[in-house]
């Protein structure tokens, strides 16, 4: 990477962030669960990076899943693959060896996003010489710190008309986003005093930003707060996530095939979005609404029913990811 910094020393301090977390939380354990996981740290900025580590291993599997000698479409076939794609999200189980090293990747892409951000295109795109939009978007889904570095040079591709761009002029406009939007800029002022403390001076301008607290080690206050907090941002939907890497994937088309049961299309990690986004935690109203969701006579009659319900109980905004999400999900049952 072409920088002032010397890029191992935050290797070596992700390694050591990533000890101090696993101290700390561990407990004994050698397996994780999906929910442990999502909810690992108080920092959901850290747990969406950990769940990208883990989509980017699915990727790899399921892009297995297109075969010439078998039909993929056929309904039965679709069916049990929806089937096989939900209950295997809701099943995620992770030796701690195994979590070691996609953590300190996870906290490896933070360091870096929150001391260091114009290298972060080299450092999730590694040995790419081109960075595709829909990578970008795809990413942009994990991304909770300086979020709208990636949002812009979406923004910016598609202004172009692009669907891929060369690295070095990706990381051109990178590097003017970050000049002329330097005032949006967030980062850790723990983390970059021990930045610092390990690497050569990060250039005046950077340095002299003003930046909000956050944590990337669980502090004793308000656990029961910042544990909910964590779930319901690191609750990032598997297939939706999938679908967006190509168009002609198999899970794309499966993602938006009609569904039987929207109790049963729920993942375990949607039900945390939906759970603590929609309905504040509140799971008796939660399943409230997916008995409604599920046995109204038509989708208008179950929109009806469940804004008498909800909508003014927990003020859901139009724009809402998560409403539009469950509305996905209900149209899909009625379609």
């Amino acid at each position: 990477m072409n920088s002032q910094l010397d890029i191992s020393k935050f290797k070596e301090l992700s390694e050591t962030l990533s000890k101090e977390l696993l101290d700390k939380v561990i407990n004994g354990r050698r397996i994780l669960s999906g929910d442990e996981i999502i909810s690992f740290s108080d920092n959901p900025a850290l747990n969406y990076l950990i769940i990208r580590e883990i989509f980017q291993q699915w990727n790899k599997e399921t892009a297995k899943l297109s075969s010439p000698y078998f039909d993929y479409n056929h309904p039965v076939v679709k069916k049990a693959m929806v089937d096989f794609l939900n209950s295997l999200s809701s099943h995620i189980s992770i030796k701690i060896e195994d979590f070691i090293l996609l953590l300190q990747k996870a906290t490896f892409n933070y360091v870096i996003l929150t001391a260091y951000p114009r290298g972060i295109l080299e450092v999730l795109y590694p040995e790419q010489t081109t960075i595709k939009l829909q990578e970008i978007e795809a990413d942009r889904k994990f991304i909770k710190v300086n979020r709208f570095l990636f949002e812009e040079l979406m923004l910016s591709m598609k202004r172009s008309e692009k669907v891929s761009m060369p690295l070095p002029q990706c990381q051109e406009l990178l590097e003017n986003i970050l000049q002329n939007q330097k005032d949006k800029l967030e980062t850790n002022e723990e983390l970059l005093g021990r930045v610092r403390a390990i690497a050569k001076p990060i250039d005046q301008e950077e340095t002299n930003l003003k930046f909000p607290q956050t944590h990337i080690i669980s502090p004793e206050e308000n656990a029961e707060d910042t544990h909910k907090e964590a779930v319901k941002q690191s609750s990032v939907i598997l297939n939706d996530t999938l679908a967006q890497s190509s168009d002609n994937t198999l899970i794309d088309k499966l993602s938006k095939s009609r569904i039987q049961s929207i109790r049963e299309e729920i993942t375990l990690i949607k039900k945390f979005l939906f759970l603590n986004e929609l309905f504040k935690g509140n799971n008796e109203d939660y399943l409230k609404a997916i008995d409604i969701a599920d046995n109204a006579s038509s989708y208008d009659g179950a929109i009806a029913k469940l804004r008498e319900e909800f909508e003014n109980k927990y003020s859901w905004s139009n724009e809402s990811e998560a409403r539009l999400e469950f509305l996905d999900i209900l149209r899909r049952k009625y379609s």
